[in-house]
Formats: C-alpha cells, structure tokens, sequence
C-alpha cells in the first residue's frame, strides 16, 4: 500500500484551497491513516461515554505514531465534545476530564445530542440544511465560527 497516495494528491492541489477536511470513522486503520498522513492537523470529536477516554489516549499515540513515521508536521489542534448530554453525570465527568487533561486541545463548543441529526442521516442531507434551528445545527455554526476565530479566517 502506497502510505503517501493521498499526501501527495492533496499535495497537487493545496494551494487552490485554505482548508482541506476529510471526515473519517473513528477507525484509526486504513483510510484514517492515510487522511492523517496527509493532515497537518487534527480535530477531533468526541462522545461523553465510558470509553471516550481510552479513545484520545489511543487516537493520541495514532497520532504521534504517524507523526513519527510519515508526517513530522500533524499535531492535534482541537478536540470537541459531540452527542453531549449535559444533564447525564457520566457525561459531565468526562468533559471535567477531558478538560482536565487536555486544557489548550479542548473547544468551548459543545455538539448537543440531538435525535435530528439521525434523521438528516438518513435523508442524506446536512442537519444545517434540513433544520437550521435544532439544537445541533446551531451547535455546529458555533463551532464553526470558533474554528474561523481560531484560524483568522477570512471569508
């Protein structure tokens, strides 16, 4: 397998764009590595669930792994929270520690459960699309404006 096929695809065209998103499964195999490969940085959401903490420490050794390996360049720039329940102490506890732990890597926007977004799923169209106003699609323009922030964007 050639590691370095979509670094360099990316490579031939990263000058007509300033950002370049692959939205990958949490699987840190395949294509995932091939996306962090040809990265120069991460953003990463997260659930608020009983496993979410062995998955940064997991995607985080990934992460240098690559870095060691293939791309001396990819850091992580940001971790969020998604399918937040803020009324479930579970939940609560995780953000505490994942704030704890990642206090510079955390964003302030938090994506709400919210069952909309299944349904946009299925009709395979953009939650913001289909329902501007949920709870979800708001969510996500924040975070989005706090990447723009973040970036010094100009649009």
């Amino acid at each position: 397998a050639n590691n370095f096929l979509l670094r360099n695809i990316i490579n031939s065209i990263r000058s007509n764009f300033e950002f370049i998103i692959f939205d990958c499964p949490p699987y840190l195999f395949g294509t995932t590595s091939l996306a962090l490969i040809a990265s120069d940085s991460v953003i990463v959401p997260i659930r608020t669930d009983e496993y979410s903490l062995d998955a940064i420490k997991t995607l985080a050794k990934r992460v240098e792994y690559v870095r060691t390996l293939y791309n001396n360049n990819l850091t992580i720039d940001g971790i969020f929270l998604t399918v937040y329940e803020r009324n479930i102490k579970a939940a609560f506890k995780v953000k505490a520690e994942l704030y704890k732990k990642y206090p510079s890597l955390m964003m302030n926007v938090s994506i709400p459960k919210d069952v909309n977004m299944m349904n946009a799923t299925f009709s395979k169209k953009p939650l913001c699309l289909i329902l501007p106003k949920s709870r979800a699609s708001i969510a996500y323009k924040e975070l989005a404006a706090e990447l723009i922030t973040k970036y010094n964007l100009m649009f």
